[in-house]
């Protein structure tokens, strides 16, 4: 595999096992317990596969979340895990990663992370 303008591009044809997981870092409302308004947020993540003889990438996996604002001082961190799927992919596939929330998204590699690799 090869990262190319934050996709990853398949070297060569087979079955790929493709996973990925999403930390999302929320700020804290800084009210507490009894104060608190009811909100909260959505997170989702999405992988898609791009294909050069399909013009419209291809939703692959799907994970979502909803959780409300942390209370009080400290941030809330959220995890979206997806196991994870295999996948027939083809040479010059690309696959790729997208989030509705990207600026809540923790950025450190041990937390946040995306790959895949040739089952066969």
């Amino acid at each position: 595999m090869e990262l190319r303008g934050g996709e990853l591009l398949v070297p060569i044809a087979g079955l790929y096992y493709i996973y990925g997981q999403t930390y999302f870092r929320l700020p804290s409302t800084g009210e507490t317990e009894g104060e608190a308004k009811e909100e909260g947020a959505q997170l989702v993540q999405y992988i898609y596969k791009k294909m050069s003889s399909y013009t419209v990438p291809i939703l692959l996996m799907k994970s979502s979340r909803s959780a409300c604002w942390p209370r009080g001082p400290e941030p809330g961190l959220f995890s979206l895990h997806q196991a994870g799927t295999a996948c027939f992919l083809q040479p010059a596939d690309r696959l790729f990663i997208t989030v509705s929330n990207v600026s809540a998204m923790e950025m450190d590699g041990r937390a946040s992370y995306f790959g895949a690799f040739l089952v066969g």
